[in-house]
């Protein structure tokens, strides 16, 4: 999805039929791309936060070995895709997108702390392989449009 002009549902839309015309995306998966919401996330404070960053990196695949106190004391290989991060005056702000829905009888917290674990897993990386300290750490839920900040003390 290109960031330098205005997100909308239509623009979101025609960038997955491109997509599919560029034999990069299915019809039917171009078909279920959640259009609206993907452009309500841009529209609100984060997505903004972000299309007035500094720098933006998406889909950041990568390999870090990291000890595993689990494991006595063993190093493991931690691979993962960070979905999305961005620079703000020099820091990081770290967002993993997630389509969970929402059962009425939770709270978007409830939801998004099944997700802190590799969270901070993917902020402790982010950190390691570029030196630059993460300052802030997002779970968003497009199924209802939040962010829910994800804290150390969790």
């Amino acid at each position: 999805l290109p960031l330098d002009k205005p997100i909308t549902e239509r623009s979101v839309a025609e960038c997955a039929q491109g997509l599919v015309k560029a034999g990069l995306m299915d019809e039917t998966v171009a078909d279920t791309v959640p259009a609206r919401s993907i452009a309500a996330f841009f529209n609100g404070e984060l997505g903004q936060r972000l299309l007035r960053a500094e720098t933006v990196r998406r889909e950041v695949e990568f390999n870090l070995r990291i000890g595993a106190k689990e494991l006595l004391g063993e190093t493991v290989l931690l691979q993962g895709v960070i979905d999305c991060c961005f620079a703000e005056n020099g820091e990081w702000v770290l967002i993993d997108y997630k389509t969970d829905r929402v059962a009425e009888n939770y709270s978007a917290y409830d939801v998004a702390k099944k997700h802190f674990a590799q969270l901070r897993l993917y902020k402790t990386a982010l950190e390691r392989l570029t030196g630059r300290k993460v300052r802030q750490s997002y779970i968003y839920l497009f199924s209802i449009g939040k962010a829910v900040e994800f804290s150390e003390d969790f």
